[in-house]
């Protein structure tokens, strides 16, 4: 793997698996793309292929489409197979995923659900027979969406099933609604996509005798081998350097809390998980450890044995900072030199321009969407000697050489600053910017740093 990977034409949303990212993040933090698929019928169980929400088809004109399921050849207890069509449940169900559902009688909160198109589902484009959902709420209880998450009977859910990006409490990515009193016999049902999905929140709770079965598995796709080098930016003009990786294994990696301030009224800290299984560099096992704020909103990937903070202000935006023991916490900008060693990650969230200034010097698209919406010009020059490698149509990778302050934060010290940016056009979840400058000795680190987060928060 690359670090910024090697690209060729025109950048796409993912790789083509002929040169896959080095995997360090968790399987439901992954990724993934949805799109149209065919009906497919295999040794007699029912393979259906369904959207559930509103997502972008190539060749429809609405705004809301979704597919649809094959009828199969009866229902009674066998278990069906369907194959996801859909970006609503994204990232937690890869497009061309196979999922097996089987029929319950027993339905908790989180479990993913097919169910038959309820009566009062209107989400545009043509009917479509079933849909797949989460549950969020049971009946008799009351639920709504408020302050970026939901409440059951006026406590908040906590829902580990979606992007770590969406629990900050001045996220917009469930909504507000409600309250609802679900009734007897009917469950609140959500997408994963909050801001792709057509459900409950528009067409209401759906009556459980609509409920075809819960998944009860998902039948993956074939590994890809596993990376063996690892190659690092360098600036224009010289020769690429190549660090060996080994295999990567799996391994439990410890969580560290950061201290984390906030620009009103700080939630209450939530509990976050001891350590976290994942998959790294086998040479890495033991040296590294996940640095996260106190809501699990932002975990970085950094050495073990560091410190870090994490601050986050009224209008959503901040991040981690993670640096040696007994450093002082790097507070740089890009394009300022500073001499830190550090894993800095940040977010601009739904601050106004924001994230048009961070990317603009990176991003055409950001410098253009300034000039149009804010009527002013980009204040950053992106220097000469930074390395800029697209990565697809909203992730760039770069590096900044030692002494050259660039879009890395921090940059312009005695260490190469190798980072990530993104860019979406009016996405609200802002522009994420992540930076690793560290001795070249631990570039090994950094790119496994660069691809949990790339992987993690990269598509947002």
């Amino acid at each position: 793997m690359s670090w910024p990977p090697s690209t060729s034409g025109s950048p796409s949303e993912e790789t083509d698996g002929s040169e896959p990212l080095l995997v360090v993040s968790r399987q439901t933090a992954r990724r993934v793309g949805i799109a149209l698929l065919a009906v497919l019928v295999v040794a007699g169980v029912g393979v259906g292929a369904f959207f559930a929400g509103r997502s972008s088809s190539p060749t429809a004109s609405t705004t809301s489409t979704r597919g649809s399921v094959a009828p199969t050849q009866g229902t009674g207890t066998r278990s069906r197979m369907f194959v996801i069509n859909s970006t609503s449940m994204y990232p937690t169900l890869k497009y061309g995923a196979r999922v097996v559902v089987s029929p319950t009688n027993n339905l908790t909160p989180g479990a993913i659900v097919v169910f038959r198109r309820p009566p009062h589902e209107d989400c545009g484009g043509a009917p479509v027979p079933d849909l797949v959902k989460r549950v969020i709420g049971l009946p008799g209880q009351t639920i709504q969406g408020q302050h970026g998450a939901v409440y059951i009977n006026g406590k908040r859910l906590m829902e580990p099933w979606l992007p770590k990006a969406t629990n900050h409490p001045s996220s917009p990515y469930t909504g507000t609604f409600g309250p609802v009193k679900i009734p007897a016999g009917d469950y609140f049902m959500m997408g994963d996509n909050r801001t792709d999905s057509c459900d409950s929140r528009d067409y209401g709770p759906v009556p459980g005798s609509y409920i075809v079965g819960e998944e009860v598995r998902v039948i993956p796709d074939s590994p890809p081998a596993p990376t063996t080098t690892t190659t690092l930016p360098t600036a224009p003009a010289t020769t690429a350097a190549t660090v060996p990786t080994g295999t990567v294994v799996s391994a439990s990696v410890s969580v560290v809390v950061c201290p984390t301030t906030f620009g009103v009224s700080p939630p209450a800290a939530k509990s976050l998980p001891a350590s976290i299984r994942v998959t790294v560099p086998r040479n890495l096992v033991g040296q590294v450890a996940f640095y996260s704020d106190d809501q699990g909103t932002m975990e970085l990937l950094g050495p073990t044995g560091w410190v870090c903070t994490a601050s986050y202000g009224a209008n959503g935006s901040g991040g981690v900072s993670v640096y040696p023991t007994g450093a002082s916490a790097p507070h740089s900008q890009p394009f300022e030199a500073s001499t830190a060693e550090a894993i800095v990650a940040s977010e601009t969230s739904v601050c106004l321009g924001c994230r048009e200034q961070q990317a603009c010097a990176l991003f055409a698209s950001a410098a253009n969407d300034l000039k149009q919406t804010y009527g002013t010009a980009c204040r950053k020059t992106r220097p000469a000697a930074e390395a800029v490698t697209a990565l697809s149509t909203g992730v760039v990778a770069f590096m900044d050489p030692p002494s050259v302050a660039g879009d890395g934060s921090p940059s312009g010290g005695p260490f190469p600053a190798n980072g990530v940016m993104t860019y979406y056009s009016g996405n609200e979840n802002g522009s994420w910017l992540d930076t690793c400058t560290l001795p070249a000795s631990d570039h090994l680190l950094c790119t496994a740093a660069l691809n949990l987060f790339t992987s993690d928060y990269g598509n947002l």
